[in-house]
């Protein structure tokens, strides 16, 4: 199942932005970066690279299992709703999603509790990876 056209994040620069300035988290089955959205509502993007798997019917099962997870959590728990919060989040998953060694329920755990860090990041304290320190003289 793909997301709704209005819970997609699909434009080139929105992405490149998040992917950049974004916070990070990882989990075995994913890294997402994310950045609080100044309107609308959350919005994802996947991105699956050829490195995680070459052949493109792998990338999209991927992309599907990833989606469904994502839409079950978002559908059952409606936590980014209740709390007026909105999010850009864009996930890059690892190959680990095709092996056949994990359960779905892993995955639907990894996911809510990406969901509830998500929501408790504290943007409020300066959070950039690249800040320079002065040397003193």
């Amino acid at each position: 199942m793909a997301f709704k056209r209005c819970d997609r994040l699909n434009k080139s620069s929105m992405i490149s932005l998040v992917s950049r300035k974004g916070a990070s988290l990882k989990t075995p089955f994913f890294r997402i970066k994310f950045l609080p959205a100044n309107f609308g509502g959350t919005k994802i993007a996947i991105i699956t690279s050829k490195k995680v798997e070459k052949s493109a019917v792998g990338r999209n099962i991927i992309r599907r299992k990833i989606s469904s997870c994502f839409q079950e959590i978002l559908k059952s728990m409606n936590t980014i709703k209740k709390k007026k919060k909105a999010f850009l989040i864009v996930l890059f998953p690892t190959g680990e999603l095709l092996n056949n060694k994990y359960e779905y329920k892993q995955l639907e755990k990894e996911v809510s509790v990406s969901f509830e860090k998500i929501e408790n990041f504290n943007f409020n304290t300066k959070y950039n990876k690249k800040q320079k320190f002065k040397k003193k003289k």
